[in-house]
């Protein structure tokens, strides 16, 4: 009698367990639907972290040139040494959009 509760629980226990991570999977894949750059949001807006000066400098020199998010894209894309350059180029993007945001706040100005 003892076995057939141990198992019963069990079995509740993995059933509550493999929902509550399903829920946890789907809410996350909406959040990364909705906001792509949520990670780098709360990275740079919530925790207050400073940009990389090295990266900020060439995003300078590509903003004052006039260049696209694409055309950066291509450009860390082709010239990163990283072992995955999608992850540092999507950082750099995000933070690309911020400069542009900021230019065109002070343009209005």
């Amino acid at each position: 009698m003892e076995t057939i509760i141990f198992f019963k629980w069990l079995g509740l226990t993995t059933l509550t367990l493999f929902l509550i991570l399903g829920v946890a999977y789907w809410i996350k894949m909406a959040v990364t639907k909705i906001c792509p750059n949520w990670k780098f949001w709360i990275k740079y807006k919530l925790f207050r972290r400073k940009f990389n000066k090295k990266d900020v400098e060439k995003l300078l020199q590509y903003l004052d040139a006039g260049m696209n998010k694409d055309d950066v894209l291509k450009f860390i894309l082709l010239n990163s040494r990283e072992k995955n350059p999608m992850k540092q180029a999507k950082e750099v993007l995000y933070i690309y959009s911020e400069m542009q945001k900021i230019e065109r706040r002070n343009k209005n100005e």
